[in-house]
């Protein structure tokens, strides 16, 4: 009676050792199927950010060249080398672009797959390391322009805050930019515009070079979603 159940048992036993395996492999197969689909998303999702850092680097130099003929004018003018005129005050707060605040990356996607573990998800090294880099340096490099931030932006805007502002008289406006030329041709205005005049240097040179980074990473991470 052993004998002749013997057979029976290890059919069964082999068809549930089969069965096992069977599932097993499924279920690597759906793990693998489902990361795949996962990483194409989180790829999609790095693009789309990583095309709105660049738009926003070309923004930054578009902003800086106007800054910057912004200040060589109020350069001339505080040297005495020029005369303002009412075109020479519309332009000025423009020296003070990039003074209070420089736009920053679009992290959500990249800071997701950092705080779920997904980043493993990219099994390619070096894009993986690339992406990793690209991020901690364009914040390492905005986090030195803003310690090397002036006085200068603060100084123009408390000159004559109102001064600015739509509707304000033109004797009382007149007056108010006479003020500022007077302050403007301080030793103390003149080392702040000297300043700032290097740190829009600075902040271009970051632009740039953040432009170049995420041009060569847009690149190489449309590579790898083509095969897909």
């Amino acid at each position: 009676m052993r004998r002749a159940g013997l057979p029976k048992f290890l059919t069964e036993f082999t068809v549930i050792v089969v069965g096992v395996f069977v599932a097993l492999a499924g279920e690597s197969w759906y793990q693998g199927w489902s990361e795949g689909r996962g990483l194409e998303g989180y790829l999609d999702r790095l693009e789309v950010d990583l095309e709105a850092d660049s738009t926003t680097f070309e923004f930054i130099l578009g902003v800086l060249d106007s800054k910057d003929d912004a200040l060589a004018r109020t350069s001339l003018v505080a040297a005495g080398a020029a005369e303002p005129d009412s075109a020479f005050f519309r332009r000025f707060p423009v020296t003070t672009a990039m003074g209070f605040q420089t736009p920053g990356t679009q992290r959500a996607t990249y800071d997701d797959m950092l705080a779920t573990g997904n980043l493993r998800l990219i099994d390619d090294a070096v894009l993986r390391s690339r992406i990793v880099a690209y991020y901690n340096e364009i914040e390492a490099q905005w986090d030195r322009i803003v310690q090397r931030r002036t006085g200068y932006s603060q100084m123009v805007y408390r000159l004559n805050p109102s001064s600015w502002d739509e509707g304000v008289p033109v004797s009382v406006s007149d007056r108010m930019h006479l003020q500022a030329v007077d302050s403007i041709r301080t030793f103390r205005f003149m080392n702040l515009l000297g300043a700032e005049r290097r740190l829009s240097s600075f902040q271009r040179d970051r632009a740039r070079d953040a432009l170049t980074r995420v041009t060569e990473l847009l690149a190489e991470l449309r590579i790898v979603r083509a095969s897909f």
